[in-house]
């Protein structure tokens, strides 16, 4: 039996295994010699003849078309992304918005047009190199890689736990320099994923990245599209697009990519992870400032705040400052609003002379007195939780006459329920 030198039999054995039992085309008929197979056999009928007996035996009892009555084919099919272009007799295929070099491992066994091909390597995103060249020329079809028995098995275990609900997403990001963790579970176009991986970030410029999921659990990061950030800085995070079919935020360069956290890069290493949450939950929402705000005296000012800030980030919290002392009421002042039900961090440092500073909260007082000073001026920081329902807002009053009253240096934050 003469077997390609690069292999030995039971390597060549496992491929050719893999090439006839873990991929059928649905049809009852096998021709042997398929394009994934590596290995040229020289033996007697006898021998052949056990091989053949062997291998058809396996493919049964796995499971034929018929065989299997309905029930899923053993392997697992997940579509790569992009779209791929085949040259009859070249061993390299190659992409257009291809992620070859994070979808695929040498020995992956892809399946393009009915045929079988192995993998050697997939350097980059756009290219993928055979073992064997493909005897057929396809341009702009799409790819899918087949997993094996383990990734079903995989599965089944997540079945019997049970199935998770429509925009579950459990995870947990960490970094160490450019290494991203990820770890956890989510549900990506309908289907449990279970992640368990770290990946490299790369590239020289530095900004946020979506982190997002295939089907496959097969996580990459992204760069944010410019219609998606107001500015890809540390200022702000950007605004994903939502995905109402499957209650989740998706990709817009890959549509059927879920974005499971996002992260910031410096060109060099990361520096920050934000973990999304289930459905809408991003868990971005935080405003921060290192600016002082406007001091005022007369009893009743809702109190300003016009400077700048250093962090804006997500889409449930609106600041603004509607003025300076009119009547004395809540359109006036520096005004914080919850845009959605959950729970609210106000953080602030407030500076008094004379007399103390209230909280209002949608017109009325909430807290009579969150900060006090009788005489000397004096400054403190303050930090109050509060429940809040979609719309609800805030306020800061200057409760009586003053030598000197203000509100600066906040800090914001929100947890969407």
């Amino acid at each position: 039996m003469a077997i390609d030198n690069r292999y030995t039999f039971r390597d060549a054995l496992a491929l050719y295994t893999k090439n006839l039992v873990l991929y059928d085309t649905d049809q009852e008929t096998i021709q042997s010699g398929d394009d994934g197979n590596l290995i040229t056999v020289h033996t007697g009928l006898g021998d052949m003849s056990n091989i053949t007996s062997l291998l058809t035996g396996m493919y049964a009892a796995l499971g034929t078309p018929h065989g299997r009555k309905g029930a899923p084919a053993i392997y697992k099919k997940v579509a790569l992304s992009g779209t791929w272009d085949v040259t009859s007799g070249n061993t390299q295929l190659l992409g257009t918005g291809g992620a070859a070099n994070t979808e695929l491992a040498t020995d992956d066994i892809i399946f393009g047009s009915s045929k079988v091909l192995v993998v050697t390597s997939a350097s980059t995103a756009n290219l993928i190199t055979l073992y064997k060249a493909p005897d057929f020329n396809a341009t702009g079809i799409t790819l899918y890689v087949l997993y094996p028995l383990a990734n079903r098995v995989d599965d089944l275990e997540t079945q019997i736990t049970g199935s998770y609900p429509d925009g579950y997403n459990d995870v947990r990001l960490t970094f160490s320099t450019n290494q991203l963790t990820v770890k956890g579970a989510t549900k990506v176009v309908g289907i449990n994923v279970n992640l368990s991986s770290t990946i490299t970030v790369s590239g020289i410029v530095a900004g946020w990245r979506y982190v997002v999921s295939t089907s496959a659990g097969v996580i990459t990061a992204e760069t944010i599209p410019v219609a998606e950030i107001i500015d890809d800085t540390t200022e702000y995070t950007p605004s994903p697009v939502y995905n109402t079919t499957y209650n989740g935020y998706y990709s817009t360069v890959n549509t059927t990519k879920r974005i499971i956290g996002i992260l910031y890069y410096d060109a060099t290493n990361i520096t920050k992870v934000i973990n999304y949450g289930n459905g809408t939950r991003k868990n971005d929402d935080y405003w921060e400032t290192a600016q002082d705000g406007i001091s005022a005296t007369t009893a009743g000012t809702r109190l300003q705040f016009t400077g700048t800030w250093d962090k804006t980030w997500g889409t449930n919290i609106v600041c603004v400052d509607n003025g300076g002392y009119v009547s004395g009421n809540d359109n006036e002042g520096f005004r914080i609003t919850f845009q959605k039900s959950g729970k609210g961090r106000i953080g602030v440092t407030c500076t008094q002379e004379g007399s103390g500073t209230a909280l209002n909260k949608n017109g009325v007082t909430y807290k009579q007195y969150i900060f006090y000073s009788s005489s000397s001026n004096n400054n403190a920081f303050v930090s109050i939780d509060v429940d809040v329902s979609a719309g609800d807002y805030f306020t800061f009053v200057n409760r009586a006459s003053s030598v000197a009253a203000a509100v600066s240096y906040f800090t914001i934050s929100f947890e969407e329920n």
